[in-house]
């Protein structure tokens, strides 16, 4: 016998399918949630994880699991759930939280505090597949449950359009990573940027050590002088070298404004708990980055301007600058003769 082709659903058809799971709730005058993550594979970035309550009427049409629609279809049905649904929220899990608790209890904290902050909760929850998460209601873990349920569906936009959305906007920040085009995941593009700039804040440090072969320290220096440099250049400096390498000493950024040429210590750190970053600064330290920075002074002919050792703290859990101490130590001889 001849196979016949499977005949194509009608849009209508296709809704009935996808809220079975709903309408055994609808059925008996009761809501409940769909909730589903946007982000756990990429190398940079939050988790998105979103929670919604959508309406039996009107259903909307081309609800369907956010990785199955055009960029385009997305940008138009996100603000039709947004106005159709009874409630939803959207919570982001940070890079930092991500490297801290491992991403799979990351994208648990996600699912409670995306549930947790909802003005109004159900009884029932379904969302795509995961255990163990701890929230006060039932929950119906389905496995690809973004193509089985319009709820988790709807989810699944929410998460993925702000996800993409605050990635486009880290864009403007970190142009050289051009997450514009690949919203942090591991292209080939973006590994070679990773490996050629280091990571930034948005990274993911637990997921690149097998990229770049470094520790969590160096990864967190690397972070903090990408820091550091966006704030000196938005403060008035050129940066004409980073990591400079001189001998036993290691300058992390060398900045120019007007005639004064500054060699930058960049302490990064998470917490104060072991100290501020100048108290690392010790004087054997500070006799190797002076040795270096006559090398550096000699070789690119810069021995008429004015010289400054400065220290720069970075807080990694804030992503910014928390102090600048200008002339952080002071050269009793300067010899550049």
């Amino acid at each position: 016998m001849e196979k016949q082709p499977k005949q194509k659903l009608s849009e209508a058809e296709r809704l009935y399918q996808i809220t079975q799971y709903e309408r055994e709730y609808w059925e008996k005058g009761e809501l409940v949630c769909g909730m589903d993550e946007a982000g756990r594979g990429p190398l940079a970035g939050p988790v998105a994880v979103a929670c919604v309550i959508m309406p039996p009427e009107p259903l909307l049409e081309h609800i369907k699991d956010s990785k199955q629609l055009t960029e385009k279809r997305r940008e138009l049905l996100y603000p039709k759930i947004k106005e159709t649904a009874l409630c939803y929220n959207v919570e982001f899990i940070s890079p930092q939280a991500i490297d801290e608790l491992n991403i799979l209890n990351a994208t648990r904290l996600g699912f409670k505090s995306a549930y947790n902050n909802m003005r109004t909760k159900t009884r029932a929850v379904l969302m795509d597949y995961i255990d163990g998460v701890d929230i006060d209601a039932a929950k119906f873990p389905l496995v690809s449950g973004d193509s089985l349920s319009y709820s988790i569906a709807a989810a699944s936009i929410l998460a993925k359009y702000e996800r993409d959305r605050y990635m486009l906007q880290m864009h403007e920040m970190y142009p050289q990573y051009n997450f514009a085009k690949h919203k942090g995941y591991g292209t080939a593009e973006h590994i070679a940027a990773i490996k050629e700039y280091g990571p930034c804040p948005l990274h993911r440090k637990s997921f690149l050590k097998s990229i770049l072969g470094e520790t969590n320290n160096q990864v967190s220096g690397r972070q903090g002088e990408i820091i550091a440099e966006k704030y000196l250049t938005a403060n008035g400096y050129e940066v004409l070298c980073r990591n400079y390498r001189a001998g036993r000493a290691e300058i992390d950024l060398v900045a120019r404004k007007a005639d004064t040429i500054a060699f930058v210590e960049v302490k990064a750190r998470s917490s104060t708990t072991f100290g501020f970053g100048l108290d690392a600064v010790n004087p054997k330290k500070q006799k190797n980055i002076i040795e270096a920075a006559i090398r550096y002074c000699h070789d690119n002919s810069l021995t008429e301007n004015r010289i400054r050792f400065d220290c720069i703290e970075v807080d990694l859990a804030k992503g910014e600058v928390s102090k600048h101490v200008e002339a952080a130590f002071v050269v009793e001889e300067w010899h550049l003769g």
